[in-house]
């Protein structure tokens, strides 16, 4: 699959918002979905958030973060995000659409933008939030066996966590939830 079909695809097949109770004060957020075309293959980027972080530390996730108020919108909110943790300015990115929105246990409502990187892109990490940065291949999320869920009731609710191990790395989560049904478009 090369990016005009992923484009297609992804533009295509629009998904319906799911059901969410959205409950209580939530911050908003905005994290980037990084899309790479290489040689006719697509990659996803993916960072490791660093370990001497208060919450969520040493997880996978996507470059993002919580919305200010300086920023103009969600999808300024993501690319400002990108380039401060990973250092990929704004113009390196061509945003194609969003998901729908994830309210994550820490009480924030996120939104994911799918972009694709331009695939000369080089990264300066801030080491205050992220330890490492890393692709997968696209053909990974989209073989279904690499997705995995276990059922958890938390705070007298029951809820699915979504997984995905790739080599060294466990990708959970939200950001396992994203590409999930990122992958959903492609069914």
């Amino acid at each position: 699959m090369n990016k005009t079909q992923f484009t297609a695809s992804f533009l295509l097949s629009p998904l319906a918002e799911k059901d969410q109770r959205l409950s209580g004060a939530l911050t908003k957020a905005a994290v980037l979905i990084p899309m790479i075309e290489r040689d006719n293959r697509l990659f996803v980027l993916l960072t490791q958030r660093a370990s001497h972080l208060k919450h969520h530390p040493g997880q996978v996730s996507f470059p993002g973060g919580r919305f200010e108020t300086s920023d103009n919108s969600l999808v300024t909110t993501a690319l400002r995000e990108t380039h401060e943790e990973v250092g990929i300015a704004a113009d390196k990115v061509e945003i194609i659409g969003r998901l729908q929105n994830y309210q994550t246990i820490s009480k924030y409502v996120v939104t994911p933008f799918v972009g694709f990187v331009s695939a000369d892109y080089q990264t300066i990490i801030d080491k205050n939030e992220v330890d490492d940065v890393f692709e997968v291949p696209w053909t990974f999320f989209l073989h279904r066996l690499n997705h995995h869920q276990i059922s958890v009731k938390r705070f007298g609710q029951q809820g699915n966590v979504h997984f995905m191990p790739f080599k060294n790395r466990f990708i959970w989560g939200t950001t396992a939830a994203m590409l999930h049904d990122l992958v959903s478009h492609f069914e």
